[in-house]
């Protein structure tokens, strides 16, 4: 999509956005009496969130984030040995990393495939 449409897509849906807000009406009755389908109002709203704290963190627009793709990274574990319960239940990370779509927290004691494994993530998610 160029930008000029999404722009004015932007425009058509933050006016019916703030018109269901201001009507009275529970979002699902707002889009019963506008022909409107609650699943594309919920999904056009998210985006519109997600484009506003993007633009006010100065991150990359959600278009060019992948939102829908959920893909998984196996990291193992420290052994038992290495790692009692007692700290794993009072974990206070050593760094936090956000991006527009996640937040991940590490440990100092991460070991080097761990954040080999959690920057190809950030790398892929951005």
């Amino acid at each position: 999509m160029d930008q000029c449409t999404h722009d004015i897509r932007k425009q058509q849906w933050a006016k019916m956005i703030q018109q269901c807000n201001s009507s009275g009406l529970t979002k699902r009755e707002w889009c019963r009496q506008n022909g409107i389908s609650t699943k594309t109002f919920y999904y056009r709203q998210k985006q519109m969130r997600n484009e506003a704290y993007c633009a006010l963190a100065g991150k990359a627009q959600p278009e060019q984030v992948p939102s829908t793709q959920v893909e998984f990274a196996e990291i193992e574990l420290p052994s038992s040995e290495s790692l009692s319960m007692e700290t794993v239940s009072e974990f206070h990370p050593d760094a936090v990393i956000r991006t527009c779509t996640m937040t991940v927290e590490v440990s100092s004691h991460a070991s080097k495939e761990i954040l080999r494994l959690i920057r190809a993530l950030i790398n892929h998610a951005s």
